[in-house]
């Protein structure tokens, strides 16, 4: 079949199409001879020696990652950011200043941005580069290509305002990353000292700011990266949710601000400041966090309601508003910047309500039928850290798994641990006012409940 002008590739797409099938020839033939990991356990175990070699995700770096079953480490901290998390960082810090900006018509004075360890190594270093990206600044390399400090770019250069950015990071983040906490904090001090225009430089202005507010030392007002103490991991956020352990929504976001009110870079090494956070948080506008990997989104686990969930339910209280939060889908070639409240019910439809899925899930028993419990978990701490949960999310939730009564049969059988918890964090969501349930709904679920616990406690029931 012959082709048309119009179907004929030009020289540059044929080039770039022959670089695709050739990559795609290359991972197709690593995938199918990649049977070294046993071996290289059994050698490693008898004291052999095993390769070294960067480790990766297989859709974000390629066939570089294989063969599998060397000794993998994650990267080399001397370039933090790399090249290409750097442009990946810079791209996402303007879609997020342009997104502000036309939502609001003014330029974000302050973004939060979450730092967590493993979305570091993984991305080789994006999170970083879009906090660079955001004050108006690239990494400084020596002759060697190692980077020796993030410096600022000129405004003229620049060409809009640097915005301040307040950073929050994990545990594995501060204890991995602790040469890029301190290139950031002198970053900050640097922007700070800048002459400059504070209408230009929002980091000079909240500095200057909060040491009048504050009465504190320069060296505490440049805090920027905070976590919890020295030894401690997570915001315990979680853990209130998990255990019902909360009365009133500030109480979440009161835990967040308790836990991560340690500033951390330069000589700060953990010092409380939580006058300096506090006035901070105030200052927010809108909050950023990376999904870096298809393998999980933001109901899959506990870990982003904990940290960004949190945290906007903290600036609420202390800024008086309702913040933005973005995430950004960054697993392929392009970087899509989300809400919060489309993400989830993206997640809702195609997760959790896609029989796909949750059939997908019970084929592996008990666990699966745990897995689908769990969400109910997440959604919960989602609707009491944000508010952003749809309230057809939990209508169409309680109508699969719970009003269902082959499904409610099925649950219980595999694991009515999970069917009871399902059942008791849907009542716990319209006792907190977060979902509104109609009548009949709820006097079911109360009945099915009740039924749930007579059962586990061995009472007959005579339904």
């Amino acid at each position: 079949m012959s082709r048309t002008p119009e179907h004929q590739l030009s020289p540059e797409q044929f080039k770039r199409l022959s670089r695709i099938v050739n990559a795609g020839k290359e991972l197709l033939s690593k995938l199918l001879t990649n049977d070294a990991e046993l071996t290289s356990l059994i050698n490693g175990l008898n004291g052999g020696y095993v390769a070294p070699q960067f480790g990766g995700d297989v859709i974000r770096d390629g066939a570089r990652v294989l063969p599998t079953g060397r000794n993998i480490h994650a990267m080399d901290p001397w370039r933090v950011p790399s090249e290409l998390a750097m442009q990946r960082g810079e791209r996402i810090a303007r879609q997020l200043i342009e997104l502000h900006h036309a939502e609001t018509g003014q330029f974000p004075e302050t973004i939060a941005q979450v730092l967590w360890g493993m979305d570091t190594i993984k991305t080789k270093g994006e999170p970083v580069a879009i906090a660079l990206g955001l004050m108006g600044a690239r990494p400084e390399k020596d002759g060697q290509g190692k980077i020796s400090a993030y410096k600022l770019i000129p405004l003229a250069e620049l060409g809009r305002p640097r915005v301040d950015v307040l950073m929050t990071a994990s545990g594995i983040f501060r204890d991995t990353f602790a040469m890029q906490i301190d290139f950031l904090d002198k970053l900050v001090k640097d922007a700070a000292a800048a002459d400059e225009p504070v209408e230009q430089n929002f980091i000079k202005k909240h500095v200057a700011e909060v040491m009048r507010d504050k009465n504190v030392s320069f060296e505490e007002a440049t805090a920027r990266v905070f976590t919890q103490r020295e030894g401690d991991y997570g915001s315990y956020v979680d853990d209130m949710i998990e255990n019902s352990n909360w009365q009133s929504d500030d109480e979440l976001g009161d835990m967040f601000m308790k836990r991560n009110g340690y500033a951390y870079g330069g000589k700060k090494q953990g010092k409380l400041c939580s006058a300096v956070l506090e006035s901070l948080m105030a200052k927010v506008d809108r909050i950023s966090q990376e999904i870096d990997s298809v393998e999980y989104g933001l109901t899959d686990h506990q870990h982003y309601f904990a940290e960004s969930g949190a945290m906007r339910q903290a600036i609420a209280k202390r800024g008086g508003k309702q913040v933005q939060v973005n995430y950004i889908e960054s697993y392929t070639a392009d970087t899509s910047v989300r809400s919060l409240e489309s993400t989830l019910r993206l997640e809702a439809r195609t997760k959790l309500l896609n029989p796909k899925w949750h059939e997908g899930m019970l084929k592996h028993g008990q666990s699966g039928a745990a897995e689908i419990s769990a969400r109910f978990t997440y959604l919960l701490g989602w609707s009491a850290t944000t508010k952003a949960v749809d309230k057809w999310v939990f209508d169409e939730a309680t109508k699969t798994f719970v009003l269902d009564k082959h499904m409610r049969e099925r649950l219980q059988q595999l694991n009515p641990e999970a069917l009871k918890n399902i059942a008791g964090r849907l009542l716990e969501a319209a006792g907190r006012g977060l979902w509104q349930a109609d009548t009949d709904t709820l006097t079911q679920l109360r009945d099915i409940y009740a039924d749930l616990e007579d059962r586990l406690e061995g009472i007959q029931t005579s339904s």
